[in-house]
């Protein structure tokens, strides 16, 4: 049952996730930056060892665990006392800087 309720909490936060992107433009992107100096890190210690990456890897790099940042300001919305203001800034603002 405690599996269920994982799987349903992370869709969930998918699908939050997905739809702040879609409507207000906002993305982690120091977590895209990091994740992406880390691939060209990878792509380039496997290019030493002439080793190829599979392009199929390449394409399915996704996002497969939720910020911490995400989760903390998801539980002030739902749970706790949220600032005044619209929350949008204040994940902006948090997606900005790891």
């Amino acid at each position: 049952m405690q599996a269920h309720f994982l799987c349903l909490a992370h869709n969930l936060m998918l699908l939050c996730e997905s739809n702040i992107e879609s409507v207000h433009g906002i993305r982690n992107v120091a977590e895209l930056k990091r994740r992406a100096a880390r691939q060209a890190k990878l792509i380039a210690e496997m290019a030493k060892k002439n080793i190829t990456l599979s392009p199929l890897f390449m394409a399915t790099q996704r996002l497969t665990q939720r910020s911490l940042k995400f989760i903390r300001w998801l539980r002030v919305q739902l749970f706790g006392h949220p600032p005044d203001g619209p929350p949008w800034d204040v994940l902006r603002t948090l997606f900005a800087h790891l």
